[in-house]
């Protein structure tokens, strides 16, 4: 398909690649306007289900909610679906279970606090809704990028 100009001439094909834009909070906001504390929930159990745990602790503190199972790990595939702010199934390979839809994954976790954070296997990637320090108050979703989980290397006495 060609872009045509008013008089019905073609105007000539541009270079290079366009630019991917797109305003991550408003998106990010948008989606949460849909959710509640019910798809979290959701999504909790059926991780922990995918993960084969026989037993799961969900608990809703005063200061944080917390999950606990005894299934295995996060595998390689999973990491990169838990660090994209929301979505898969493009640049990021959707979980090939079939049976969600939404690929919100842990998002609804952001109506309850400004941040996720995820823990497996010694490893541990945040999320955030205030990723603008400068702006404590600005909704900015982001990611601060997977790495060792030194609460874990510290209680098993690794450094």
């Amino acid at each position: 398909m060609h872009m045509i100009d008013p008089d019905g001439n073609r105007l000539p094909d541009r270079e290079g690649e366009p630019k991917d834009t797109i305003d991550k909070a408003a998106v990010v906001g948008q989606v949460l306007c849909d959710l509640d504390m019910a798809d979290l929930v959701v999504e909790l159990v059926q991780n922990e289900l995918d993960a084969g745990s026989t037993r799961t602790v969900i608990d809703f503190g005063e200061r944080a909610l917390t999950c606990e199972g005894n299934g295995r790990p996060i595998d390689r595939k999973a990491w990169p679906r838990l660090e994209t702010l929301l979505g898969a199934g493009g640049d990021v390979e959707a979980k090939q279970d079939g049976d969600r839809s939404k690929n919100l994954g842990l998002r609804p976790a952001f109506l309850s606090g400004d941040r996720i954070g995820i823990q497996s296997d010694g490893l541990r990637v945040d999320l955030t809704v205030r990723s603008d320090r400068s702006k404590r108050s600005r909704f900015k979703p982001g990611l601060r990028p997977r790495t060792e989980d030194l609460l874990v290397s510290e209680y098993n006495g690794r450094s």
